[in-house]
């Protein structure tokens, strides 16, 4: 059985206590996919595991769905950040729905699945705090499966 890590590009240490080297080389810009990079990563605010936990939400969402879920009309960053900050996207079965009007989405994408991945999905900081608690089960589950 194969087993694959995913990275977001997220990969940086969050806090070791040592200071950086001035001469150290940095980047002067954040590479980024905007459709899967988190609201407070476009806004260039600090980056968690929440971060990562809302990417794994985008890319659930659209294997679910069948779309991202948002739809990005513009190519302008400040449009693109106020788009994602501002809009909450429809429940994946909705958009399944939509999709595919000949085929009724099972009944735990209406309702369990939905919740999981729009909750993973939230905005708010609050939230976004408890993020990476919100896949939890699904990711156990998933990995005692595979086991």
């Amino acid at each position: 059985m194969n087993r694959k890590l995913l990275d977001f590009g997220l990969a940086r240490l969050i806090d070791d206590g040592s200071s950086i080297d001035a001469a150290q080389t940095r980047t002067a810009f954040t590479a980024l996919t905007p459709a899967y990079a988190s609201p407070e990563q476009l806004r260039n605010e600090p980056i968690t595991t929440a971060s990562d936990t809302y990417s794994l939400g985008v890319v659930l969402y659209e294997l679910l769905s069948g779309k991202r879920p948002f739809e990005l009309k513009t190519t302008s960053f400040v449009d693109i950040v106020q788009h994602i900050s501002a809009t909450e996207p429809a429940k994946p079965s909705q958009v399944y729905a939509a999709n595919e009007p000949s085929t009724q989405p099972n009944s735990q994408l209406k309702g369990d699945l939905d919740n999981i991945v729009l909750m993973s999905l939230r905005k708010s900081r609050s939230v976004a705090i408890k993020r990476p608690l919100i896949l939890q089960p699904i990711l156990s589950d998933t990995w005692n499966t595979c086991r």
